[in-house]
């Protein structure tokens, strides 16, 4: 095993640290252009406006009462429910 004798105290201020030779050049800015036709828009606001509104008391209120264990929850059915919404 090899002992160091000396511990080179250049500070690194004095390296010189070589530039590359071409410039790096900035990424181009990210454009977003909407592509979406205004009949896809129009589709989707009277799809928005055709769902139920939403009772904020109930839904707290069902959230009491699932939290306290005054309603049972079958998650099974629960699941399958939520499936068959969305399938149709």
């Amino acid at each position: 095993m090899k002992m160091i004798d000396s511990v080179d105290k250049t500070p690194c201020a004095s390296l010189s640290l070589s530039r590359p030779q071409t410039p790096v050049r900035k990424a181009p800015p990210t454009v977003r252009k909407n592509k979406a036709p205004a009949s896809v828009l129009l589709d989707a606001q009277q799809g928005l406006q055709a769902l139920p509104e939403i009772d904020e008391a109930q839904v707290a209120a069902v959230r009491d009462a699932l939290a306290k264990g005054q309603i049972p929850l079958d998650a099974d059915a629960l699941a399958k429910a939520m499936l068959a919404w969305h399938r149709n």
